[in-house]
């Protein structure tokens, strides 16, 4: 751990800036269980009334955090921060009394990576990211949980200890930015004996405790507040379909949908080979719609659920469906998706195996007259097939992120198609899903 202590004395001039006359120490210090967490702590000389921390990478201070109602003596976390990069702080104050100060800078170095991150390699600018980091999860030759900044640069991680063919399925930022998520599947033969689990973190690296939850599969959403909601696997009559289940804090869960009470996916009929019927790839919360979306693979579907009442109000069918796909079928084979409108949807479309490439593709649901028609798509050249997992995202400006999970690879398009930025990850490492984040730390 390294720290740096500076002080300044005071001022004659109150509503001047009088740092020369206000009596105040800064320090800053590493975290002890995550490296790239600094944390500030000051001691003014005075009763505060206004405090804002200005910090950077290097020497510019470009980032700001303003404290509500500060002690004279107090500390603070700064998050968001590379491993491995020197950090300036300095304090921006003002006294009861009318007196304000400026520190001198404050500077620490924040501790190396962990040992085993994967690498990375980053080309291009990114562009369009309306937040500045990006959280997801590597799988394959190890596993982690990371956030990234716009650089590339790794800005958290984390390697939970798994048991034997447990793997991470999907990680998440909460909705207050100050804890991650972790859905940790255990990967078996048979449908069975399921004991997947939701891992709790906080971002200075507290254990917060793990929320059991056997049968949640391939997806979850945070509603904040501490309520999230998950796909869960239930098995019926010898088959097994999907259901969508909210978990308060307080553990009490509730059944919000199931495919096996939904009329219009018709009678149970086994389509996978491990006696699936539906096999849900991908969830998402609409607040807007106050609804969830959920896309079932297997039973070429897309769906709307209002959470009010459970209701699905909209099926989007695919080839086995109402609707007429026009220009191909983008449910078939597909992962995460992005609902764009009431009737436009952006979908990872894995392809099938012999099509040996996989696209991002939007679609435009027609009801009036009866087709599901393909408005745009993106595939990578060279082309890339992703066999499993795959996320996309569109920005404000139509620029759109690809995460070509197994390939290891999450690239940037401009709305011309080009390629602006990419990240790539080593060798024997892959991705599932992201996640694209406003802000790194609790808000």
């Amino acid at each position: 751990m390294l720290s740096l202590l500076l002080w300044a004395g005071c001022a004659t001039e109150p509503g001047a800036d009088d740092s020369a006359s206000v009596q105040a120490t800064l320090a800053l210090t590493t975290g002890e269980t995550v490296g790239s967490v600094v944390t500030v702590t000051w001691d003014v000389q005075g009763e505060l009334s206004a405090l804002r921390i200005e910090y950077g990478v290097g020497d510019t201070l470009d980032r700001a955090t303003t404290l509500e109602a500060p002690d004279a003596a107090g500390s603070t976390a700064l998050y968001g921060l590379p491993y491995d990069v020197p950090v300036h702080a300095r304090l921006v104050g003002e006294l009861a009394d009318g007196r304000t100060f400026t520190t001198a800078a404050g500077a620490v170095r924040t501790d190396p990576a962990p040992t085993g991150v994967p690498a990375m390699t980053v080309s291009g600018a990114v562009a369009a990211w309306p937040g500045e980091f990006l959280v997801t999860n590597t799988v394959g030759a190890s596993f982690w949980v990371l956030a990234l900044d716009s650089e590339g640069r790794v800005v958290w991680a984390w390697e939970p200890e798994l048991g034997e063919d447990e793997y991470i399925m999907r990680a998440r930022l909460a909705e207050e930015g100050d804890r991650f998520y972790v859905l940790v599947a255990h990967h078996g033969d048979t449908m069975e004996g399921s004991q997947n689990r939701i891992l709790v973190r906080s971002l200075d690296g507290a254990d917060l405790g793990t929320l059991d939850w056997p049968n949640a599969d391939h997806d979850f959403v945070d509603l904040g507040g501490g309520t999230l909601a998950a796909i869960e696997l239930v098995e019926v009559d010898g088959v097994w379909g999907d259901r969508i289940v909210e978990r308060a804090p307080d553990g009490t869960r509730r059944i919000v949908w199931s495919a096996f009470d939904d009329t219009v996916l018709g009678e149970p009929v086994v389509n996978g080979q491990l006696g699936e019927w539906t096999h849900a790839n991908a969830l998402d919360w609409v607040p807007e719609h106050d609804a969830y979306y959920v896309q079932l693979y297997l039973a070429h579907q897309f769906v709307r659920v209002r959470r009010i009442d459970g209701r699905a109000d909209l099926h989007v069918h695919g080839d086995s469906g109402a609707l007429r796909p026009v220009g191909g079928d983008p449910l078939g084979a597909a992962h995460q998706f992005q609902v764009l409108s009431e009737n436009d949807f952006l979908h990872f479309e894995n392809g099938p195996a012999d099509r040996a490439s996989s696209r991002a593709v939007q679609f435009r649901a027609d009801f009036e007259s009866a087709t599901l028609e393909t408005t745009w798509d993106l595939e990578a050249d060279p082309p890339l097939y992703v066999y499993a997992k795959g996320d996309v995202h569109r920005f404000p400006d139509d620029s759109t992120q690809i995460c070509w999970a197994t390939s290891g690879r999450i690239d940037d398009y401009g709305p011309d198609g080009a390629l602006d930025w990419s990240l790539s990850l080593e060798l024997g490492s892959a991705l599932t899903y992201v996640q694209q984040v406003q802000q790194f730390g609790p808000r």
